[in-house]
């Protein structure tokens, strides 16, 4: 686990406490049992077990009642300290992906908990995906490393979004994230600062600006202000180390506006409109592109997964509404393809062929090129 990533965790996150033991020894289950075994005979208890239930009996795999390193070290993925495992030199990190005629980079993925590194891997062969990423994550940092080691720079991981969307709702309320000055923003912005510095984030978000109704859960949902300062100082971040800034945020007037605003104040900040503004209009995305140059779109979740919202649909089966065509058509550098979130293999497989038959498969051969890999390879650093 990171240093930088994990003293955040605990110095501004208190409603986390309870995670604390696992994390701060994520690398080493010996030192994990060490720290919570009080009666010490080298494993722990379900009376030394301070914390909720449902993960102790998760990790205690025989079914014993006591948690031993071993048990710690198959739940976090990890070897065991002196094992010939942790002395062997780490495998380069990288998922072969067999030749496609189009391949897709999968510029919006968020991993869940019920995918494992060597699944999405196997996915990513199975469905021609060169590689993930421009999402952040939820998860724990011990899978996010797992994930990191087994990938390496297959994935483009992003940072903030657990923090923005979890963790400071929680703890001091969504108003935080527009404060720049708040310690925990203050303490967040040092922190990607550093993790951009050394190449392990590679861009920042998602940040969830305006999600009323398209936020997946309702202590999720939230207005704030696209423009307001702490929203900035991530922009400020992002274009000084030359990555994208992904904002979710459904196309109010007010937001729209404030975006200009955002968009505006540091042009060579890269923005990442997730999932095409959620609500908006092939024309009000035409006007928008056409004044920010800085501004990409990512056609994430426009697919029939919001038949509620038919509004948001841009493509389904093997058709592409007609208005959103000729757009993709006018602008083909502007747009980018991602899965989002899925909660089973079928619901993957599902995603990407509304992404293959319903968007790629009616355009043009060039766009479609530029749509499913080319955009994103250039926006990301992938050429």
């Amino acid at each position: 686990m990171n240093p930088a990533r994990h003293r955040f965790a605990l110095t501004f996150i208190p409603l986390l406490a309870l995670l604390v033991p696992l994390q701060g020894h994520a690398r080493n289950p010996v030192e994990a049992v060490k720290a919570l075994d009080h009666d010490g005979d080298g494993r722990v208890s379900l009376s030394e077990w301070d914390k909720p239930k449902k993960p102790f009996q998760r990790i205690d795999k025989n079914g014993d009642g006591y948690l031993t390193a071993e048990e710690f070290a198959a739940d976090w993925g990890v070897p065991m300290p002196g094992s010939e495992e942790a002395a062997t030199p780490a495998v380069i990190a990288g998922c072969a992906i067999p030749p496609h005629p189009l391949p897709i980079a999968d510029a919006h993925y968020h991993i869940l908990p019920w995918q494992q590194p060597d699944d999405v891997c196997r996915l990513m062969q199975e469905h021609g995906i060169k590689w993930i990423g421009g999402a952040g994550q939820m998860q724990p940092d011990a899978l996010v490393d797992r994930y990191k080691a087994r990938l390496g720079e297959q994935w483009r991981i992003f940072g903030g979004q657990r923090q923005l969307s979890m963790e400071f709702p929680k703890a001091h309320g969504h108003g935080i994230i527009e404060d720049a000055d708040h310690p925990a923003m203050r303490e967040l912005l040092a922190m990607l600062d550093k993790e951009l510095q050394s190449g392990y984030f590679k861009g920042i978000g998602e940040v969830h600006i305006n999600t009323r109704t398209s936020a997946p859960r309702p202590d999720w949902q939230r207005k704030l202000r696209a423009n307001a300062p702490g929203i900035k100082a991530l922009a400020d971040l992002a274009a000084r180390h030359r990555v994208p800034l992904s904002i979710h945020a459904q196309w109010d007037n007010d937001t729209e506006q404030q975006l200009a605003a955002l968009a505006n104040h540091n042009p060579q900040t890269v923005i990442l409109l997730a999932h095409c503004g959620t609500d908006a209009s092939a024309s009000q995305i035409r006007v928008f592109l056409n004044e920010h140059p800085n501004v990409t779109c990512d056609l994430s979740s426009r697919y029939d997964r919001v038949k509620k919202y038919p509004e948001r649909q841009i493509y389904a089966g093997n058709k592409l509404d007609s208005a959103w065509k000729s757009l993709i058509e006018e602008m083909p550098e502007r747009f980018t393809v991602g899965v989002d979130d899925v909660h089973s293999e079928k619901e993957y497989a599902h995603v990407v062929r509304a992404i293959r038959e319903g968007l790629l498969a009616n355009l043009t051969p060039e766009t479609a090129r530029r749509v499913a890999h080319e955009n994103a390879d250039r926006i990301f650093g992938m050429n």
